[in-house]
């Protein structure tokens, strides 16, 4: 499966257009597929790192490309600790301002994500140097990306969501909710397969 195969004309192997045997937008089909999909699914191959600098007296620092979500936000110069995650509204509880309205200084400590920013609750009194472990939306499949992890790994994720918009774009709701629940199965699967990973644990197949 790749990018190409899942475009293709009605008739050619793969194709979410053979699959529902209609000439439907397969384009827009497949943007609304890996949407709906990473809005949801949680797993290693969409863990990546990055560094920031929070300057001094600076309040937030913007997320980075594609970002979904903190897994950890660690300080790491000019001493090494973890930031705390904590609502924008706790954050905006906690600052202290100044007769001037400007938010008082201090180490950061906590953090809360809004809009395209991380927040904090102080300005930093110096420069910080961060390391942001988050969860990515993989780049769009396209002529440019024809595969990824998905397309390796859960073929048939992406083909059942695929399948669910081009019957909703077929106006059968049946057919649709049908290979949602397929895709729920999937993707349930996927994360299960992530935790045995992360913790370490063996699945007991029954004794086969």
């Amino acid at each position: 499966m790749d990018y190409t195969s899942l475009t293709g004309t009605k008739g050619a192997a793969g194709s979410i257009r053979t699959w529902i045997n209609k000439d439907v937008p397969a384009d827009e089909i497949l943007t609304d597929a890996q949407a709906y999909i990473y809005r949801r699914l949680r797993v290693r191959e969409m863990l990546t790192s990055t560094t920031g600098t929070l300057t001094a007296s600076a309040t937030s620092l913007a997320l980075p490309p594609r970002y979904l979500a903190t897994a950890r936000l660690r300080v790491t110069t000019p001493a090494t600790f973890d930031l705390d995650r904590v609502t924008v509204e706790e954050i905006d509880d906690m600052r202290v301002y100044d007769s001037a309205g400007a938010v008082q200084t201090g180490q950061p400590d906590r953090f809360g994500v809004a809009g395209t920013a991380a927040e904090f609750a102080v300005a930093a009194d110096q420069q910080y140097t961060l390391a942001w472990r988050f969860w990515q939306e993989p780049a769009a499949l396209s002529t440019a990306t024809a595969t990824n992890f998905l397309t390796d790994k859960a073929p048939r994720l992406i083909r059942a969501v695929c399948l669910a918009f081009a019957n909703e774009y077929m106006k059968d709701d049946a057919e649709k909710n049908h290979w949602l629940e397929v895709a729920d199965v999937e993707m349930r699967q996927l994360m299960i397969e992530d935790d045995f990973e992360k913790r370490g644990i063996v699945v007991d197949r029954g004794g086969i």
